[in-house]
């Protein structure tokens, strides 16, 4: 190479790649000087970003397994009861008095229809709830990621998660159930199909009770997680 190209060389290195090299250097010690707080905040927002994620998936997911558990139940019920049900409908036409045929007829199929409706209702409304119980862990778990003492709080989101399984296969297993009117003969067909409409109304009051039940653990719940530290006020619970 002759001295004047290797001069120009040299200016070339001097004006165009140094500097880059310098300014990319600036940038990288920029970052590493980020104050240990910005660093700090980074990494929180970036952790309760996957918490929020993780939250979202977890209540799909118990979306799906009440909703599972309930159409699993009910498909095998309808298998149970089928003999019973086609002996119901055999029973029914050998009586006389049409009126009360019709009227029996439509109770029966009003049985069925009640439970669905209602248990339906009790899924929505533990999804609900269960769905203010997971904010309420998030809450918790912030405070405790503070240094927060949340012994108490852990303690009654583990009564609060008890009560909602117990709730869960009760609305699952009364999904599952079947009235059907045992009919002896047209002069207790009244009785036979009111005894069936009672029974109903009986399992649905008991069923509902694990809810209440549930709903009560989760408030205490936010009483105990308002004590913690100040933070955001949570919505009243509306299963």
């Amino acid at each position: 190479m002759s001295p004047k190209a290797l001069s120009l060389s040299l200016l070339m290195l001097f004006t165009v790649v140094l500097p880059s090299a310098v300014f990319a250097k600036d940038e990288n010690d920029e970052r590493m000087e980020k104050k240990p707080e910005i660093r700090l905040m980074e990494r929180n927002s970036a952790s309760r970003e996957a918490k929020v994620t993780k939250a979202v998936e977890k209540k799909k997911e118990s979306r799906q397994n009440i909703e599972e558990r309930i159409k699993e139940n009910r498909e095998e019920s309808k298998e149970k009861f089928e003999i019973k049900r086609t002996a119901f409908k055999a029973k029914l036409e050998t009586l006389k008095d049409e009126k009360k045929k019709k009227v029996a007829a439509r109770v029966d199929a009003s049985l069925t229809e009640i439970n669905k409706k209602r248990t339906d209702k009790m899924s929505k409304a533990l999804t609900r709830l269960e769905e203010f119980l997971t904010k309420l862990k998030e809450k918790a778990a912030v405070v405790k990621e503070d240094g927060e003492n949340t012994t108490d709080a852990e303690n009654a989101i583990a009564l609060a998660d008890a009560a909602l399984e117990k709730a869960k296969t009760a609305v699952a297993t009364q999904a599952g159930k079947e009235y059907i009117a045992a009919i002896t003969d047209e002069a207790t067909l009244g009785k036979t199909v009111g005894a069936a409409f009672k029974s109903l109304q009986a399992d649905l009051d008991t069923t509902y009770k694990t809810i209440s039940e549930t709903k009560t653990t989760i408030v205490n719940v936010a009483k105990v997680v308002a004590k913690l530290k100040k933070i955001e006020p949570t919505e009243e619970v509306q299963p």
